[in-house]
């Protein structure tokens, strides 16, 4: 009776691991820790691609924090994933670090019975544009010392970076870049 239970036990087992066997998940974009400038006009394309072996695959569904309720499924695709199945989804968001991810479920458990989550990858969105603001020299101010002290706020949370165009040659140029608030 033993070796019965235990013949049972090592079958179950052994079918539950054949069951998921290149099964897999792809996270195909937007890349990890990459920043999207333009989700609240566009929205940002999730896109997966599901591999399904068996056929058993209910849907694909991405999951993330978008809500800012937690980590949670977010939107499912209402066809059944078949072998190397690409799916996109759009969504709008506001600034913030998102975390996302896909997930599949098994015909066979039920809409709750996920078989393969894939990895968590994050999106970083910015969707307000810097406002730059010149406060010196003045505008239409005329200098002949040919050295003239340029003074700037930029507002941004995200900044990388502010460049000085100059049109000194008669077309315009970089001159300078820097995070520093004043050229000379």
């Amino acid at each position: 009776l033993l070796s019965a239970v235990l013949l049972i036990m090592f079958t179950v087992i052994v079918w539950a691991f054949a069951a998921n066997e290149g099964n897999a998940i792809e996270l195909i974009s937007p890349a990890n820790n990459s920043w999207n400038r333009t989700a609240s006009t566009f929205g940002i394309n999730f896109t997966c691609n599901a591999t399904d072996v068996r056929g058993t695959f209910q849907n694909l569904t991405l999951v993330g924090n978008f809500s800012g309720a937690g980590f949670s499924y977010y939107r499912t695709n209402t066809t059944k994933v078949l072998e190397n199945t690409t799916v996109g989804f759009n969504v709008t968001l506001s600034d913030g670090q998102y975390n996302w991810s896909c997930a599949i479920v098994n015909e066979s458990a039920g809409i709750n019975g996920t078989v393969n989550n894939s990895n968590v990858r994050i999106i970083k969105v910015d969707n307000t544009a810097p406002v730059v603001a010149i406060n010196k020299p003045l505008n239409k101010t005329f200098n002949s010392s040919g050295s003239v002290n340029i003074s700037f706020t930029v507002t941004e949370n995200n900044l990388d970076s502010c460049s000085l165009f100059t049109n000194e040659t008669g077309s315009w140029a970089l001159d300078h870049s820097a995070l520093a608030s004043e050229f000379t």
